[in-house]
Formats: structure tokens, C-alpha cells, sequence
């Protein structure tokens, strides 16, 4: 049986596509996101609003919010998670269909959101 490269080459990318939630802090407005990306490797764009949750007023305050599809999140991260080490595993995120772990991230530049708020992740969470 013949298969094109193309075609192998869409199903094992199909295949490894993760899914992943990235904890942001955007400036110069102040506030923090959480963001879902069906596949990670999107995470450096702005996901939408549907797939993004504000936490009121931060994520140190609270340990979940609801995004505008109505599902829930919620997370346990200490508050001093981000003095970690990049690459620490800083706990936990669940959105009611999976456990995420979640790790330091380098808080690099992620995306400018429409209203020009320049975006850095804090935390990604891989499940």
C-alpha cells in the first residue's frame, strides 16, 4: 500500500498535537489570562476570547474561573509559584474533562492581544 508523505506526515501531526493551558500576565493594562489551546503548539497567538478566562481580579487570589463556554477551571498553585525555577513543576489544573501539570515558564512573549496588551506566559500546563 502507497501513502504520500504528506499524508503520514498530517497524521503524525494530528497525532503528537497536545493539548495546553498557558497562565499569562498582560501590560501594560495589568491583568492576567488563562488560556486554552487545543494544540499547544498555537500557544504563541492569542487563542480567542471564548478560550480565554480572566480570573477577578488575578490567579493568586482565586483558584478557578469559568470561561464564557461555561466550562470551569480550576488550579492549585501555590501563590509563590512564580519565584520556581523555570521548568519547576508548580502544581496542578483541572478544566473537568482533564488534569493538566504545570510547569515555570520562562515568561516569554507569547502575543499582543487586540487592545495592544503585550502577553508573557508564566505558566503552561501540558495534560
Amino acid at each position: 500500500m502507497y501513502f504520500s508523505t504528506s499524508v503520514i506526515a498530517a497524521f503524525i501531526g494530528s497525532a503528537v498535537a497536545r493539548e495546553g493551558i498557558h497562565f499569562v500576565k498582560c501590560s501594560p493594562a495589568n491583568y492576567e489570562a488563562i488560556n486554552y489551546y487545543a494544540d499547544d503548539s498555537k500557544a504563541n497567538s492569542f487563542p480567542g476570547a471564548s478560550n480565554t478566562c480572566i480570573p477577578s481580579p488575578n490567579w493568586h487570589s482565586v483558584s478557578q474561573c469559568t470561561y464564557t463556554s461555561g466550562v470551569r477551571l480550576s488550579w492549585n498553585i501555590p501563590t509563590n509559584a512564580e519565584s520556581y525555577a523555570v521548568g519547576a513543576n508548580v502544581g496542578t489544573v483541572n478544566n473537568g474533562f482533564h488534569t493538566y501539570t504545570c510547569k515555570r515558564d520562562d515568561d516569554h512573549y507569547a502575543y499582543t492581544e487586540g487592545n495592544g496588551n503585550r502577553c508573557t506566559s508564566v505558566f503552561y500546563c501540558l495534560n
